[in-house]
Formats: C-alpha cells, sequence, structure tokens
C-alpha cells in the first residue's frame, strides 16, 4: 500500500500525468488507510494485553473460589 501511495503522489505531481487529480486523491485515500490500518493495529495490541490480563484475573478468581469450596466441604480439624 506504501508503494501504491508512493507511486500516486509522484503522478499527483508529474506534469504529464494523464489525471493528476484523480492520482492525488488515490494517494490520499491510500495514506488514510494506511493511517488506520496502523491505528487498528495499536488498537489490537492494546485489546489482547487487555484478554491477557482479564485471563489472569479470571484464572486467579476460580482459583480463589476452588479455595473457598475446599475450605466448606473439608471437615473441621478436632479439638485438642
Amino acid at each position: 500500500m506504501a508503494e501504491m501511495q508512493r507511486a500516486c503522489a509522484f503522478e499527483a505531481t508529474n506534469p504529464h500525468s494523464i489525471d493528476a487529480d484523480a492520482f492525488s486523491k488515490m494517494a490520499e485515500v491510500a495514506d488514510g488507510a494506511m493511517r488506520i490500518v496502523s491505528g487498528v493495529e495499536k488498537l489490537g495490541s492494546k485489546v489482547m494485553k487487555d484478554q491477557r490480563t482479564v485471563k489472569k484475573m479470571a484464572e486467579r478468581i476460580a482459583d480463589l473460589e476452588a479455595q473457598v469450596i475446599e475450605m466448606s466441604v473439608r471437615p473441621p480439624a478436632a479439638s485438642a
């Protein structure tokens, strides 16, 4: 996509271009698309990090719940 943007930007400034305006618009669109993709990648990284945090928290909660159940099922220790 970067190569397409570069080529369209070049053609937009070429005095012999068949349609400089069209190439200029295509260069702008390609640039915008690259910015969106870049933003999505950054957002995706944050989402993945957040999902790992949520997973760790869920695992910890499950461990604590298991401990509570084990403590409630275990018979009380005999008094000495």
